[in-house]
């Protein structure tokens, strides 16, 4: 997280494999953006994702920051529709992506034109 700062209310942070939303809840509540968005192709763990942050919403309030979608990213064009067009700093766990959706995804990030930073746990073209 400290690598990322300083993260301000102009941001948007984007998680590409977002599993359960453990790293958007992390963002949401230690950083200022204004928005976490979640894709998960998984549809199981980004429905338990949105479960427990619903559930701790009034204790932790900045957990409404938090939107998780269920899609299989190759499905999607991160880089031409909001709310995905409009994030600033990207976290892409690829690391066990299908190679179409790894190239898929670096495409997509490649076009994105407000992106400030990118982080990716397996390099973008293996």
């Amino acid at each position: 997280m400290d690598a990322l700062e300083p993260l301000t209310e102009r941001d948007i942070f984007l998680d590409v494999g977002a599993g359960i939303g453990n790293v958007l809840a992390q963002v949401a509540l230690a950083t200022k953006v204004s928005k976490c968005i979640g894709v998960e192709v998984r549809g199981e763990l980004c429905s338990l994702g949105t479960e427990r942050m619903l559930r701790n919403v009034d204790m932790y309030p900045l957990l409404r920051k938090v939107f998780l979608k269920s899609a299989d990213v190759r499905n999607l064009l991160l880089s031409a529709q909001p709310p995905t067009c409009d994030a600033t700093i990207i976290f892409a766990d690829n690391f066990l992506f299908e190679e179409t959706a790894k190239i898929f995804v670096a495409r997509e990030l490649s076009d994105m034109t407000n992106v400030r930073i990118i982080a990716e746990t397996s390099l973008f073209l293996s």
